[in-house]
């Protein structure tokens, strides 16, 4: 950052961070209504929206195969929808 002060010119140095803040401060930022059961939200670097949603556990039959032609074997997991 340059600073001119009574025809001076001094260099300060500033963080990314910092730079980034001030320019924030511009920008209207809010996630307006969200999902039910919405964990947590962000803005991907592309502007894109990425939302976590919590969904309760059920069980869920699940077949495995370990061998071909042979049976499979069916058994139940708690698993999120």
């Amino acid at each position: 950052m340059y600073v001119l002060e009574a025809g001076i010119v001094t260099t300060k140095m500033v963080r990314a961070q910092d730079v980034a803040l001030a320019l924030l401060r511009d920008i209207p930022l809010g996630s307006g209504l969200l999902p039910e059961n919405t964990l947590w939200w962000q803005h991907r670097q592309d502007g894109a929206p990425v939302v976590a949603l919590w969904r309760s556990p059920r069980v869920w039959p699940v077949a495995l195969q370990l061998e071909p032609f042979k049976p499979r074997g069916v058994s139940s997991y708690p698993c999120p929808d």
